[in-house]
């Protein structure tokens, strides 16, 4: 048996072992996207169309591109994003025990909305993650969110025989197997789950990645609530009284600072690009508050600097760097199943 073949064993294997795993497993609550032949998004889940009332509303989308207008955000060259049409839905993901705030024990169940603007040529450097409340505290196994789940499982393997236990996080095997169909009727169970949920009563929280002077080598990052309907600017990290209330991240700084650095440069990866900054002993102190940086019951989920999240799990994949898988009362444990 060839290499090719022994791996397609492997994988045949694994699925026969998955079919008769119970409940929800990791591509039954993440959902990415896939790109087509020609690099657009499939299934086509623009923030609003003439099938569905919107992910967000007009308002809402322009009190942030007026946040992010005000701190120098254009758009990328070829492209726009002043209008619902122009931002499509790339990823969406249920979670069912999101801390409410640092330090707390309740739970927030939500349903995070990734969205991007698109061109002909594909999607653009820039994205939107729109935050939708589903309940308060962990979800017992009858909680109707979770049977929608199990429900959409169900219909999604009747309709594609397609298999979504026991896989690694990737694009949605069912949404593939759609495209490669051409056929919305094998998403529609995912699509209608989609479209029950994210909708604006629900509306919790809107963060936006965009380009600084439409430079793709310079990332500001920004977020608020939605109080009432309306979308309201929050401050940055770790610095409520801060006036600027974004994060800036630019590639072509000779010393690659986030501006403004956090009070606290501990919950921030500013000690690894500043290694002179630290004294003795406090690389390690360092190496263990990468698991801080990413534990959402330790930090700031939502304004925690997220540069230093995406470069803690960054570092901490590095072997040269010697961070520790697990440090004990740091590194963030998922919630025991519920279903």
């Amino acid at each position: 048996m060839n290499m090719r073949g022994f791996i397609l064993f492997c994988l045949l294997c694994l699925s026969g072992a998955a079919a008769a795993a119970p409940g929800l497993d990791v591509l039954d609550t993440v959902f990415l996207f896939p790109l087509d032949s020609s690099n657009q998004v499939f299934p086509n889940v623009p923030l609003k169309d003439a099938i569905h009332e919107g992910l967000i509303t007009r308002p809402q989308l322009d009190s942030v591109l007026l946040a992010a207008q005000s701190f120098g955000i254009r758009p990328a060259p070829g492209s726009t994003f002043n209008t619902l049409p122009n931002w499509k839905v790339v990823a969406f993901r249920y979670d069912p025990c999101s801390p409410d705030t640092p330090g707390g024990g309740d739970c927030m169940q939500e349903l995070r909305v990734v969205v991007q603007p698109f061109t002909v040529a594909g999607p653009v450097d820039t994205s939107m993650h729109i935050t939708y409340g589903l309940g308060r505290g962990v979800p017992r196994a009858d909680d109707p969110v979770l049977q929608d789940l199990l429900r959409q499982k169900q219909m999604s393997y009747d309709r594609t025989k397609v298999l979504t236990a026991g896989f690694p996080l990737g694009t949605h095997p069912v949404l593939h197997q759609a495209m490669l169909n051409q056929g919305k009727g094998y998403a529609l169970p995912i699509l209608d789950f989609l479209r029950k949920y994210a909708v604006p009563g629900r509306l919790k929280k809107i963060t936006m990645m965009g380009l600084k002077n439409a430079s793709a080598q310079s990332w500001t990052f920004f977020g608020g609530d939605v109080v009432n309907g309306q979308w309201q600017l929050r401050s940055i990290a770790n610095s409520p009284d801060s006036s600027g209330q974004m994060i800036d991240f630019d590639l072509n700084s000779s010393d690659r600072l986030f501006f403004p650095v956090p009070e606290n440069k501990y919950l921030s990866t500013y000690g690894f690009f500043h290694r002179e900054t630290l004294g003795e002993g406090e690389i390690d102190i360092f190496r263990q508050n990468l698991h801080v940086i990413e534990n959402p019951r330790q930090s700031n989920r939502n304004t925690v600097d997220c540069l230093s999240c995406h470069s803690a799990t960054s570092i901490k994949m590095d072997i040269n760097q010697g961070i520790p898988k697990f440090v004990a009362g740091k590194t963030f444990a998922m919630p025991v199943r519920t279903t």
